[in-house]
């Protein structure tokens, strides 16, 4: 089982816009099912290459007219 990523690396995570495995670093990463409720989401996602998985959250910042 793939150790869990220090705090540096989650804050780089998070700030790169989630485009790598905040573990290993590794670009294979796969998000899976949403969940949404009163202004904040989650997803799963998971990484092919060291099998590390986590969940991204996410809050309501604001609107786009349609």
């Amino acid at each position: 089982m793939p150790k869990p990523p220090s705090k540096k690396k989650v804050k780089n995570y998070v700030k790169s816009g989630g485009t790598v495995c905040p573990s290993c670093g590794a670009d294979d990463i796969t998000g899976d099912s949403w969940e949404a409720d009163a202004g904040f989401a989650t997803q799963e996602v998971s990484c092919s290459a060291c099998d590390f998985s986590w969940k991204d959250l996410y809050k309501l910042v604001g609107i786009e007219p349609a």
